[in-house]
């Protein structure tokens, strides 16, 4: 098998995997085989739709690399062929109306996805959900359901109990706790399903509403976390109460509620559980994330953070070159620095951008989450900052050592021999070429921001700034480019830890040893300094002997 070979097929069964929102390739096939003991039409058809998904995201159309790595393209197609189990079992599969469907399944959630991150929540099963009952209601005689129930396997409820395990044991590998919790919530509403005399298939299908919320928001949303089994519980009422409605309200003669009430109990904790406000210390990942700084600190190896710059300020900017009509952005690749050494207009309309950005920075004011930082350093936890932003607010809220990772708005540079001076007087460079009084080579303001990619030297500063670095502390929500991989790359290339501090939804995936707090910087900072000030009090200096085996 080749390694492409290898890859989609690893993908394919994470996309399986999502079924039950967990993201290994095992428990993938776990999964399919629970499906399999339960319905064995109900999994080959979760195994097409999810093979459809795999197939379709290689072009990335909704999900990016890495996303589609996870099996997230493949989720809601495989919900999709689940529900065409039963046209598989009666051999009334129509490839032209397959392809159909889960196309427009895809498409449904290209649409949903940007449309609910708008309002930071996750499009979760509701494409599926909608393409069923889009379908139903075009395909379908008024009043009827146009899918047809997928019969259950001939080992009937031995069957059922072996695939349900399986299907467990999958959850666990994600996590163990959150896994027991959902048994035994799942046990408790199969069993009062079961006793209305539904059958097995829809009935399973309901009754897995209530423990993939609680799963979901424990093991996903707010990792192994109190918040989490909070939310979790929150979610799984808010589940169960939606479905029960539906099913008694007569929505249910309408369209079967299958998956959607999940969705929509999970939009109800997540929403919920932002308005919590005390959520920080319920965090496992926060003791976590103070007890690695605290012994990072304790060996003398450095803390770091990596800021991010102001994008709507600079997308102003940008607009300036175009007669400042909103929306028309010129193209960062204009702006590299051979284009920019050859061509005088270029290097006019560079400045012209740049000084926009320079007047916006005078005005602009340091915020709660700059003084914060400016503060956190001034107790000594971070020994240096990346800051992304050129409009020099971190020097304004009193931080000290600031690496500047696009450089200064302020300062003008050569493109040469790297002759750094002050911005010049007058807006002189509308009138003449400035150029550098060392080596005459072409002078322009001293930032890359709006360069088209990473120099070397630039990436050779980065790898200078984060040597040793034992912890770096993300601010904020990075938005992902060339930058931002690099510098997360090289500090788990040393061995670093990451603790993303936001409240955003960040569009990097952290890692499976990052840790992520789900705050503002400025909400953050100061519990991580009073409970690392308690950490140096402790008789044992804060050692893991002391500490919770769940805080490491």
């Amino acid at each position: 098998m080749t390694a492409t070979s290898k890859l989609f097929v690893q993908t394919l069964l994470r996309g399986v995997a999502q079924l039950a929102f967990c993201d290994r390739s095992m428990a993938g096939a776990l999964i399919l085989a629970g499906l399999a003991l339960i319905s064995p039409w109900g999994a080959a058809g979760a195994l097409a739709g999810a093979a459809f998904g795999t197939a379709m995201g290689v072009f990335g159309w909704v999900y990016p690399r890495e996303e589609w790595e996870r099996g997230l393209a493949g989720f809601n197609t495989a919900i999709i062929g689940i529900l065409w189990g039963g046209f598989f079992a009666d051999g009334a599969f129509e490839v032209s109306l397959f392809v159909t469907v889960m196309s427009l399944c895809v498409a449904l959630e290209f649409v949903l996805r940007r449309g609910l991150a708008l309002v930071s929540l996750p499009a979760l099963s509701m494409p599926a959900m909608v393409t069923a009952m889009v379908v139903s209601w075009a395909l379908a005689a008024p009043g009827t359901w146009f899918w047809i129930e997928t019969p259950s396997s001939p080992l009937g409820i031995p069957g059922a109990l072996l695939g349900a395990l399986c299907i467990v044991a999958a959850m666990a590998m994600k996590c163990g706790l959150a896994a027991a919790w959902s048994l035994c919530l799942g046990s408790i509403a199969y069993m009062s399903v079961s006793q209305e005399g539904n059958g097995l298939a829809y009935s399973g299908l309901w009754a897995l509403t209530v423990p993939l919320a609680f799963f979901a928001m424990q093991a996903v949303f707010l990792r192994e976390s109190l918040a989490g089994t909070l939310g979790g519980m929150i979610a799984a009422l808010s589940a169960g109460i939606i479905w029960l409605f539906w099913t008694t309200s007569g929505a249910a003669d309408i369209a079967p509620p299958l998956l959607a009430p999940l969705a929509l109990g999970l939009w109800l904790s997540i929403a919920a559980m932002r308005r919590i406000r005390h959520a920080l210390l319920l965090q496992p990942n926060f003791w976590r994330a103070a007890l690695t700084m605290h012994r990072a600190r304790a060996a003398g190896r450095p803390i770091m953070a990596v800021l991010g710059g102001d994008s709507a300020k600079y997308a102003l900017a940008l607009e300036s070159l175009s007669g400042g009509r909103r929306g028309e952005r010129a193209k960062p690749p204009a702006f590299s620095h051979d284009r920019l050494r050859a061509s005088l207009r270029l290097r006019k309309a560079f400045w012209e951008v740049c000084d926009r950005l320079r007047a916006s920075a005078q005005e602009m004011e340091a915020k709660a989450q700059h003084h914060a930082l400016a503060r956190f350093e001034g107790r000594g936890w971070v020994r240096k900052i990346l800051s992304r932003d050129v409009l020099g607010t971190l020097r304004k809220a009193g931080a000290k050592e600031v690496a500047d990772v696009h450089g200064r708005i302020d300062r003008i540079a050569c493109l040469d021999c790297g002759f750094n001076d002050g911005w010049p007087p007058g807006r002189i460079w509308r009138r003449c070429d400035l150029r550098c009084p060392d080596c005459s080579g072409a002078l322009i303001p001293d930032t890359n921001l709006f360069h088209d990619a990473m120099a070397c030297e630039d990436r050779l500063a980065i790898e200078r700034d984060l040597a040793d670095c034992a912890v770096l502390l993300v601010l904020g929500a990075q938005e992902r480019d060339e930058w931002s991989d690099f510098i997360l790359d090289t500090v788990r290339g040393i061995g670093g830890h990451i603790v993303f501090v936001t409240d955003e939804v960040s569009s990097h995936l952290p890692g499976s040893d990052d840790m992520v707090l789900a705050a503002t910087p400025e909400a953050a900072l100061p519990y991580l300094d009073a409970v690392s000030v308690m950490l140096r009090l402790m008789p044992d200096g804060g050692t893991l002997g002391r500490w919770p085996r769940w805080c490491d």
